[in-house]
């Protein structure tokens, strides 16, 4: 009977996944893909229970300030981070819209973050703390640097683990009928998150319990390029900072100085994180010289900033005009539409290219597993209270760290058994936050096969660099030699320094590695259809394929994307569908599964 005898090869080569990506959407699903062209709602004034005072105010959330809204006193007395607040911010003019989606911004540092809050919304004709509010219904909530936002019932979002650089931007996404919205209100509520720190419940994480709102903003769809860090790799005219081209500010630019400072000029912004993006868009300045952005690459790059995704436009010349915006999808270039940083070139070569006045990223976070979370972690003798565990237990809070005991210094190492090889895409080495960051500096990263032989070895910070209090080591395939891949990971002291490594988190991202075995082949009645099931990752996309001789393969028409982690295909079994056939029924058909391979950087 046709197709009784299965064959499983694997032709992926293992190298092409360094640059693979899960195209699986996290935060706002498919409602944000939705919106053609994203707005963001103008918001003209803020009002607060309670506030610090200058610069510590609330109108500094509204223009994405360092400082913004705070409501600590001092050391004179209590202060109001104590008790519950509240703000009003009121919308330049009414809003009718299907989505919401609040972006609350805390930049202080020092784990300046709210813990505990709730949004609502009114229509009244002046908003104020007596309006009548309609708690918003949080459906997608997303957060930055390693903190979880749930719904802790009555509309109320409360977050889980703590930020790595002791900053935060907290994402809430709601759907619905909104319809004449003039307001929202922001409440704040305490919450005792350390119980032997001698403080009652406070609204802020902070030592004092203070927050530090620096920016809050509503749109109906979330730029992810809005104020998010930006590098030139040449000088920009004065007055003209690369962080112009995405201050949300049409009327604000940055450009190339002077020549030749135009030759290969780009700018870098970084994402935060990897995006599955759904468009890009890029908006000329509104007065002058339209033809300075035109002839320009836009690239996509991964976390070791390798281009994954690439587009050349206006190449002969054109322009969108004065504040034109060019709006760029997956199929204007060539890749993968996903990843964390964002850059756009000068490939004209003509000075003061490219002006931009805006570069906005529209889409969604990413889902990754980190492989590393929770599994088993041996070591030699560490410090008494901070146990191996600690560098893979999901928290880099303050305490949630470990190094060695005393006396323990070159060769002393950590490794993780992720219990299946993973071919890697990233790994994130998270010092602690409170102390120390030079015992996290001149160490060595291994990964090992299944019979712990190291098959690729990278050393970091070799100049006795650190990334800094509570900062990020990301390690990428360019960042050693070897095969990116394998079972078990290893982070060794090479400094010959006391106490080192210090490690408050260690991750590991990346997919499991090949084969994907056919768990099931039915063939259907009279032998004109076939249910096909296979081991697989949610968002990674397949190709199946066939053959009669095991030397040519055809693929079946159609890329497969992963339903989890196994993924049944129906089709039916016919000359049409699988032309290749010698007949309709031959004695004998071979199937089997491919991961698609990363069309660039493989």
């Amino acid at each position: 009977m046709a197709g009784n005898t299965l064959e499983e090869v694997s032709t992926f080569n293992p190298q092409q996944t360094r640059l693979l990506l899960m195209k699986t959407c996290l935060f706002l699903g498919c409602l944000a893909l939705s919106s053609a062209v994203a707005v963001e709602f103008p918001i003209s004034s803020g009002a607060v229970t309670y506030q610090q005072g200058a610069p510590y105010q609330i109108d500094n959330s509204l223009n994405s300030n360092t400082e913004g809204w705070a409501v600590y006193v001092g050391p004179a007395g209590p202060g109001g981070q104590f008790e519950t607040q509240s703000a009003v911010f009121t919308l330049a003019a009414p809003v009718t819209s299907s989505v919401l989606v609040a972006r609350m911004a805390q930049r202080l540092g020092g784990a300046h973050y709210f813990q505990r809050f709730r949004l609502s919304w009114t229509t009244a004709a002046v908003p104020d703390f007596a309006s009548v509010w309609t708690e918003l219904v949080p459906t997608q909530l997303s957060a930055t640097d390693g903190i979880g936002l749930t719904n802790a019932g009555s509309n109320i979002v409360q977050i889980a683990g703590a930020s790595a650089s002791g900053q935060a931007t907290f994402l809430v996404g709601s759907e619905g009928s909104f319809t004449g919205v003039t307001g929202i209100l922001l409440e704040v509520f305490p919450v005792d998150y350390d119980v032997t720190d001698g403080l009652p419940a406070t609204l802020g994480r902070s030592p004092n319990g203070n927050f530090v709102l620096s920016y809050f903003g509503l749109s109906d769809e979330v730029n992810w390029a809005l104020q998010q860090p930006v590098t030139a790799s040449a000088a920009t005219y004065p007055g003209l900072p690369p962080a112009s081209i995405n201050d949300g500010r049409t009327d604000t630019i940055s450009h190339p100085a002077d020549p030749p400072a135009q030759d290969g000029f780009s700018y870098t912004i970084d994402l935060g994180k990897n995006i599955v993006l759904s468009r890009l868009e890029l908006v000329e300045r509104a007065n002058c010289c339209p033809e300075r952005l035109s002839n320009y690459r836009v690239q996509v790059l991964d976390y070791g900033q390798v281009p994954i995704w690439e587009a050349d436009l206006h190449t002969d010349g054109s322009n969108a005009g004065f504040g034109g915006v060019d709006t760029i999808v997956a199929a204007d270039g060539a890749g993968v539409f996903t990843g964390r940083y964002l850059r756009v070139q000068n490939i004209s070569g003509l000075s003061y290219n490219p002006q931009v006045a805006e570069f906005r990223a529209f889409g969604t976070p990413l889902v990754e597993i980190n492989w590393a979370l929770n599994r088993p972690v041996t070591a030699g003798a560490t410090y008494p209270g901070y146990p191996a565990n600690l560098i893979n237990d999901g928290n880099a809070g303050t305490n949630s760290f470990s190094h060695p005991d005393a006396g323990a210094e070159v060769g002393f190492s950590y490794t993780i058994d992720l219990g299946q090889s993973i071919d890697l895409s990233r790994l994130e080495l998270v010092g602690r936050n409170d102390c120390c960051p030079d015992r996290l500096s001149n160490y060595r990263v291994t990964v090992l096969d299944d019979s712990l032989t190291p098959v690729w070895l990278g050393d970091a910070h070799t100049d006795g660099t650190n990334a800094g209090l509570g900062g990020i080591d990301f390690m990428v395939p360019s960042s050693g030699l070897g095969t990116f891949s394998g079972r078990y990971l290893q982070v060794e002291n090479i400094s010959g320094t006391p106490y080192s490594p210090q490690v408050a988190e260690f991750r590991a991202f990346g997919i499991p590695s090949p084969p994907f075995r056919i768990r099931r082949f039915i063939l259907g009645a009279g032998g004109n259809s076939y249910t096909l099931s296979f081991d697989s990752v949610e968002g990674i996309q397949y190709r199946i394929e066939y053959s009669e001789d095991l030397t040519t393969w055809y693929p079946i028409a159609g890329e497969v994307t992963g339903a989890g982690e196994i993924t049944t295909v129906n089709g039916p079994f016919n000359l049409v569908e699988l032309p290749n056939l010698s007949e309709p029924h031959p004695k004998k058909v071979f199937f089997h599964v491919v991961r698609v391979p990363f069309p660039l950087g493989a």
